[in-house]
């Protein structure tokens, strides 16, 4: 976005803002089933079952391989159809329209890539995972520049940056995945236990349900940014981004919190997992409040990176103050309570956590504040901070008076 933005200006940030919603809302079907998988994977790390570990990863495998096809199919044939639902800006519709037919050939890179690191992650190793994606981060940086600036390709040339990079990087994650910790395993995803995938599947649809559902609100609230015009669409693909810079370290932290708690937790040990959670919250807090602070301190310079046009400037510093501020806090606590039930294999609760408030209640209220009571855009900012205040008082109670400790959820 930001070199989009540099070299096409606000037409091509707020086209990259749209299929940024739909890439999140795809990808949460990637993510469900490798979130999945690294559970299972995980527990049974604890339980030092290294036969399930191997079923695990064929069974993801095949359901990535077949997932990611049907989705390329669909992206490739109605994309047109989607971004006609999305109510895209007619002066970002041409640009969207590039940028996301040919993403839709780069699904299956992009999930096997997603699934693999969740599987090195599962093994308890979140070092290699965070290498690869800097690899693949700069090297979309530099095909980026390439296509986008030098070849003036516009946001087609993004589009082809990030299937080029998922292809590298799902390359070179397979390497790392075979050399280091499968190398007397041999992947046949067509031949798959019946066994290994009743328990994958009781894990993985509540975790992509919410997933799917909570994408498919930012969805829903792209599109009602969509009708205030070119300036908002722009605004709104910045502040996500932001946004989601901000709650990356959490997000982080939660993920590997997922990996610890089920460590824990399989092998009995629930005092440890009481004190990875604890650990957990309280950098997650800290780190995402500084963080906070910072962005909204130097949101001028942060923002003019992205777009110079003063009226999306000034619009995404009032989506900054009110929507990167609390609320990435309360995404943080939100995210740490619902990965540590999922790591306890209790996605059941994360799901539901997830749904109530993040997406019911958020689209709910901003419909309701932007329209009804004519806030417009500030509605919408302040319906995204207030939602995500229910889910931190349920994960605390589910956590303080649920009796989870007595629970295996992955038999």
């Amino acid at each position: 976005m930001l070199v989009v933005g540099w070299y096409v200006g606000s037409n091509g940030v707020a086209s990259i803002s749209n299929v940024t919603s739909l890439w999140w809302l795809v990808g949460a079907i990637g993510t469900g089933f490798s979130s999945a998988a690294a559970i299972l994977i995980s527990q049974y790390e604890g339980l030092k079952d290294k036969e399930k570990q191997f079923e695990t990863i064929n069974a993801l495998g095949f359901i990535i391989f077949v997932s990611s096809v049907i989705i390329s199919v669909i992206t490739a044939l109605f994309y047109r159809n989607i971004l006609l639902f999305l109510n895209v800006p007619p002066e970002a519709i041409e640009y969207a329209k590039d940028y996301l037919r040919i993403l839709s050939f780069g699904w299956i890179f992009n999930f096997s890539f997603i699934s693999i690191s969740y599987v090195i992650r599962g093994f308890g190793n979140s070092v290699y995972p965070f290498i690869l994606m800097g690899v693949c981060a700069g090297l979309n940086l530099v095909f980026d520049l390439i296509f986008v600036g030098i070849c003036d390709m516009g946001p087609a040339g993004a589009a082809i940056s990030t299937v080029v990079v998922n292809f590298l990087s799902f390359s070179l994650s397979f390497f790392v995945l075979k050399k280091f910790y499968l190398r007397s395993f041999k992947f046949n995803i067509f031949k798959i236990k019946i066994s290994s995938i009743k328990p994958f599947f009781k894990l993985a649809v509540p975790l992509m349900a919410q997933l799917i559902v909570v994408d498919f609100s930012y969805v829903l609230i792209t599109k009602m940014a969509n009708s205030y015009g070119i300036i908002i669409a722009s605004t709104l693909g910045i502040g996500m981004q932001v946004h989601n810079l901000i709650a990356l370290p959490s997000r982080a932290l939660s993920r590997a919190l997922t990996v610890g708690a089920g460590q824990n937790f399989g092998a009995n040990k629930i005092e440890n997992a009481k004190k990875v959670l604890h650990i957990g919250l309280y950098l997650s807090i800290i780190v995402t409040t500084f963080l906070a602070i910072v962005f909204n301190i130097f949101s001028r310079a942060i923002i003019s990176l992205f777009d110079t046009n003063p009226d999306v400037i000034l619009q995404s510093q009032l989506y900054m103050l009110y929507c990167c501020s609390l609320d990435c806090v309360l995404y943080a606590i939100r995210n740490v309570y619902n990965h540590f039930a999922s790591g306890l294999g209790d996605t059941k609760f994360s799901c539901i956590n997830s749904l109530v408030g993040p997406v019911f209640l958020r689209v709910f209220l901003c419909y309701i504040l932007s329209r009804n009571f004519n806030l417009g855009f500030l509605g919408v900012c302040i319906g995204i901070t207030a939602s995500s205040i229910l889910p931190v008082i349920t994960g605390f109670v589910h956590f303080k008076f649920s009796n989870w400790w007595e629970k295996k959820q992955y038999n």
